[in-house]
């Protein structure tokens, strides 16, 4: 790969590289279990199998840049031009900082103190009722 390694990662793909991926093996052999039956592509990325998952993410990734690229120029790839993701935990990963145009960096952390709620005082809520009181008096207080 001339552009560098890449890492396989399955949750890195977007829903224009599973498309790509379904049209791309629509007919291929690949796409059938044992019985003949038809499997999904989504399905079979959450497999452990290293070698399906990687030859479906080198797919995905060269088919973004090239729709003729095929199953079996995947499956020729260097294991040295990829690597597997080794983090185990995407949502403990820090997400990249926003970019503004032209790639500056984004706005910064926001400065201003969150707002806080306003409550009415409790006494207010009390002169604002028209409703009459649903207590009874005691009657043994009488």
């Amino acid at each position: 790969m001339s552009a560098g390694r890449r890492i396989l990662d399955p949750r890195r793909l977007t829903f224009g590289d599973l498309r790509r991926l379904r049209e791309a093996l629509a007919d291929h052999p690949v796409l059938k279990d044992e019985d003949g039956n038809s499997r999904d592509v989504a399905d079979m990325l959450e497999t452990r199998d290293f070698a399906l998952v990687g030859t479906l993410c080198v797919l995905a990734d060269r088919l973004r840049t090239d729709p003729d690229f095929t199953w079996e120029q995947a499956e020729e790839v260097e294991l040295g031009d990829v690597e597997p993701d080794d983090d185990e935990d995407v949502a403990e990963r820090e997400p990249d900082p926003p970019t503004g145009p032209g790639g500056s960096p984004g706005p910064g952390p926001a400065t201003l103190p969150a707002r806080r709620s306003r409550r009415k005082p409790s006494g207010a809520a009390a002169k604002s009722s028209s409703a009459p009181s649903t207590t009874s008096p005691d009657p043994s207080s009488s």
